[in-house]
């Protein structure tokens, strides 16, 4: 059963809270991007650096190790947000699973349609005898 557009439409994100979740969702990566702007750096004087230059090839597992714990605090915050993201529509989410299509035209439109039809149906068929009116609008 789907949901009319009137009322999709209405569900709909905007760009604003499109951006609002991005920046949320986005606002842990500042730190992972840091360190590995750091280990980055490192990398490129470590590429430099000869195997005897002890301390470039130091730094460069520091950074990369920084950069793996920094990573999974990212993961970490990210996992955080996104189940606060998930607590925060919860509601909206719940109210469109709930919703259903509403019963009444089935029951005041379709039900005496297609009771009409099969009398009619029945009629010409010749299982019921056509009412004198039908009978005389329909030649029989």
């Amino acid at each position: 059963m789907r949901l009319p557009r009137r009322r999709l439409r209405r569900h709909l994100l905007t760009s604003t809270e499109k951006r609002a979740i991005a920046a949320r969702l986005g606002a842990g990566g500042a730190t992972f991007v840091a360190a590995l702007d750091a280990l980055e750096a490192a990398a490129g004087r470590v590429v430099d650096a000869s195997v005897l230059e002890k301390d470039a090839h130091a730094e460069w597992q520091e950074a990369l190790r920084t950069v793996a714990r920094r990573l999974e605090a990212a993961w970490l915050a990210l996992e955080t947000e996104v189940d606060e993201e998930r607590a925060r529509w919860t509601p909206e989410i719940d109210a469109l699973a709930a919703w259903r299509p509403t019963l009444w035209p089935i029951f005041v439109i379709w039900t005496p349609l297609a009771m009409l039809l099969i009398w009619l149906g029945l009629i010409l068929g010749g299982y019921l005898p056509a009412p004198a009116w039908l009978a005389a609008q329909l030649g029989f």
